[in-house]
Formats: structure tokens, C-alpha cells, sequence
């Protein structure tokens, strides 16, 4: 089984637990990273506006293990295919010492799901998937669920399902 095919798998399977559409899980990950499982990206911007200068919330490591400075840094980094903030990882119950167990599949998919789940409430149209993507994103990119919606136009979510 390839790679995109196991990551098509996961993907159907937080789906069906989350009631999520696959497609748009897909053109997520297309957007996000473009299947890149280790894709990084430190967002300083992020760091400055929600971490410099504030006490730090949700569970926060042993500092003797993880220097309290690097913790910041890692909530200020988006990790995986779905490019999740450590920020909010820590929000959704993360309490790993390293916030880079996002970078395992099975995990950044089923926390990215858990997030748009609880971005959609219970609806499901797609309007409603507008909305939960734009929360997604932070809201800094108002064409960013447009943006979901032409990858899966282009098909290019397909590759998860229907194998390279």
C-alpha cells in the first residue's frame, strides 16, 4: 500500500468517526502541506501576537525537560499535513513533552479532524464547511476555504483514495 493510500485510510477513518467530508480532509492536507508529513513552518507573527510577554496555558512540560522558551516555540510552529499549531494542539489535549508527535499521521489527521468537527457544530452543508475551514485557518485568509474547494475541484484530494 503506498503512502497516499495510508494516509487515505486514516483519513476515512477519523472522517467516518467525525462525520466529516473525506474530500474535504484531502484538499486540507493538499493545501496545508501538500502531503508533506514533516512539513514546518514557524509563524512569528502567531508567536508575537498570542505568546510573547503571557503566561503560557494548557499543559506545559517538565521545564527541566523542555526549556520553557523552546515550548513557546513550539506553539508558535504548525507540524504535518494539516499544519496544526502547537498552540492549538495544546488546546485540544496534546500533552506530550514534544509537541512533534503531531508529526505522526495517524494523529495530526485525527486532531484536524477533532478541530473541524468542532468548528462545524452540527451542520454539514457546505456553507457550514466554509465557515469551519475559514476557523481552521485562524481567519487571516478569507479566500482560504476557496482555496480547499479548487483543490478538490482539480481532483488533486484523489491521490489519497485512489492510490499514485
Amino acid at each position: 500500500m503506498s503512502f497516499h493510500q495510508q494516509i487515505g485510510e486514516l483519513i476515512n477513518r477519523y472522517c467516518i468517526q467525525y462525520k466529516l467530508r473525506p474530500d474535504i480532509v484531502g484538499g486540507l492536507i493538499m493545501q496545508e502541506s501538500s502531503a508533506m508529513p514533516l512539513a514546518t513552518r514557524f509563524e512569528p507573527g502567531f508567536k508575537r501576537k498570542y505568546l510573547d510577554g503571557k503566561r503560557l496555558g494548557y499543559f506545559i512540560p517538565d521545564s527541566t525537560r523542555v526549556p520553557l522558551e523552546y515550548e513557546v516555540l513550539q506553539r508558535a510552529t504548525s507540524f504535518g499535513l494539516c499544519q496544526i499549531m502547537g498552540e492549538v494542539a495544546r488546546q485540544y489535549g496534546i500533552r506530550s513533552t514534544w509537541l512533534t508527535i503531531i508529526y505522526e499521521p495517524s494523529v495530526n489527521i485525527e486532531l484536524c479532524c477533532r478541530i473541524l468537527s468542532r468548528n462545524l457544530g452540527d451542520m454539514r452543508d457546505e456553507a457550514a464547511y466554509r465557515k469551519a475551514l475559514l476557523r481552521y485557518n485562524g481567519g487571516g485568509d478569507p479566500e482560504y476555504p476557496d482555496k480547499i474547494f479548487k483543490r478538490i475541484e482539480r481532483g488533486e484530494h484523489k491521490r489519497f483514495f485512489e492510490g499514485e
